[in-house]
């Protein structure tokens, strides 16, 4: 399901998506300590981590675990963060594809070029 969200070769370990804001917006590139700083990129990584041991609960056995990693970057600063929802939704509605299409669709093209306060 997820490699639908991203084009990715058989095998592929890691997967990601580059979002920017449109070329026509003027003004969008914010020199270093420049304030407010604007969203200049967004990173949506989705990688694939092996357990040590495989994880096993009354939902079933995990041999890996799906991360998903966004990086936001303004004024020359990156910041990172983790969605820490699992693949299926077993324990939580939440889930990887769902957070991934909400932060893609709808979070990420909201504030692309906004100024952060």
């Amino acid at each position: 399901m997820l490699h639908d969200l991203l084009p990715c070769a058989p095998g592929c370990d890691i997967v990601q998506r580059y979002m920017q804001p449109d070329a026509g917006g003027a003004g969008l590139a914010v020199p270093a300590g420049a304030f407010p700083l604007r969203v200049e990129q967004i990173v949506l990584r989705l990688v694939r981590l092996p357990l040590r041991e495989p994880f096993e609960t009354s939902f079933g056995r995990i041999d890996s675990r799906l991360i998903f990693l966004v990086s936001l970057e303004a004024g020359g600063l990156r910041g990172w963060g983790e969605v820490v929802a699992q693949e299926e939704p077993l324990y939580s509605y939440e889930t990887v594809g769902t957070a991934f299409h909400l932060i893609r669709e709808f979070l990420a093209p909201a504030i692309l070029g906004q100024p952060l306060n």
